[in-house]
C-alpha cells in the first residue's frame, strides 16, 4: 500500500484535467492565426515501457516514471505564456479519440494513452514515452498531430532516478514544446510551405477574384485570376486548378 503523502500527490494529478483549464496566463500573445483557428491539444499519460519490478521493495521506486506526464501538464498549464491560446482537453475523457466516455478508468498504473491512428476529438496529442536506458531511464515528449500522427515536435532526456521523472517532464516540455502556441504554428508554417494541399486556415478576407474582363456576354467564357491568403496573410500559390462551366479559375500567388 502507497503512504499516505504518496496517494494525496496522485489525487492530485489526477483531477488536475478539472482544475487546470480555469488557469490563464499572461505573457506571449498566441500566434497570427490562434484566435480564428483554436487548436484542440488533447493531454494523454507517457507511455511507461519499464516492466515492473519483481521486488516488492523496487515497485515505489517504478511508480514515480508514472509522474513524468504530471510534470509535462504542469509546465503547460501553469508555465506555458501561450495556453490560453489552445484549448487543452483531457484525454483520459477520450479513450477512442473520438468521443467523451461516460466512465474513466483509473490508477496509478493504468495509462490513459492515445489509440491508433486518428484522434478525431483533437488537432494535437501531447503525451510521451519512458524506457529503460542502461541503469537510468529515457523520456520523450511528443507534440504531434492527432489527425496524421506526424510529429510535430519532440523532446529527450536521460535521467538516472526514478523520482526525477516529475521534474524532467516539465523540464523536456519548457525546453522542446514551449510556447506550445508557437511551437504549433511554427510546423503548420512548415507543413504549408511544402504542401500545396495544405493551409493553415483559408478565410475570406483572403479570398480575391480578378476577372479578365470587367463587362462579359450572357454565355461567355473568361478567365479569372484568384489569389487565396493564408489566416496569417501569407498568399497560397501552387494551388489546384478547379473548372466551371462558365469560367476557368487559376490560382496564383
Amino acid at each position: 500500500m502507497l503512504p499516505i503523502v504518496k496517494s494525496i500527490r496522485i489525487l492530485l494529478l489526477c483531477f488536475a484535467g478539472f482544475i487546470y483549464t480555469t488557469i490563464e496566463l499572461q505573457g506571449q500573445p498566441c500566434h497570427p492565426c490562434a484566435e480564428r483557428w483554436e487548436r484542440r491539444v488533447m493531454l494523454y499519460d507517457c507511455d511507461v515501457q519499464v516492466p515492473k519490478p519483481t521486488d516488492s521493495s523496487m515497485v515505489g521506486r517504478w511508480l514515480q516514471l508514472f509522474f513524468a506526464a504530471g510534470g509535462i501538464h504542469s509546465q503547460l498549464m501553469n508555465n506555458d505564456p501561450t495556453v490560453s491560446c489552445i484549448r487543452a482537453l483531457d484525454g483520459a475523457m477520450y479513450p477512442t479519440g473520438d468521443r467523451v466516455v461516460d466512465s474513466l478508468a483509473v490508477g496509478i498504473e493504468h495509462m490513459n494513452l492515445p489509440p491508433n491512428g486518428a484522434v478525431k476529438a483533437g488537432d494535437y496529442i501531447l503525451w510521451g514515452r519512458v524506457k529503460q536506458s542502461g541503469s537510468g531511464y529515457q523520456l520523450e515528449v511528443i507534440l504531434e498531430s492527432a489527425i496524421t500522427r506526424e510529429k510535430a515536435a519532440s523532446g529527450t532526456t536521460f535521467f538516472e532516478s526514478a523520482y526525477d521523472a516529475m521534474d524532467r517532464g516539465a523540464q523536456v516540455y519548457a525546453q522542446a514544446i514551449a510556447p506550445i502556441s508557437q511551437t504549433i504554428y511554427q510546423w503548420e508554417q512548415r507543413k504549408r510551405d511544402s504542401d500545396p494541399t495544405v493551409a493553415i486556415g483559408v478565410n475570406l478576407d483572403g479570398f480575391t477574384i480578378i476577372p479578365s474582363k470587367q463587362q462579359v456576354s450572357a454565355g461567355e467564357e473568361i478567365d479569372v485570376e484568384i489569389r487565396l491568403k493564408d489566416c496569417d496573410g501569407a498568399p497560397l500559390g501552387g494551388r489546384t486548378n478547379y473548372s466551371h462551366p462558365v469560367a476557368v479559375f487559376r490560382h496564383t500567388s
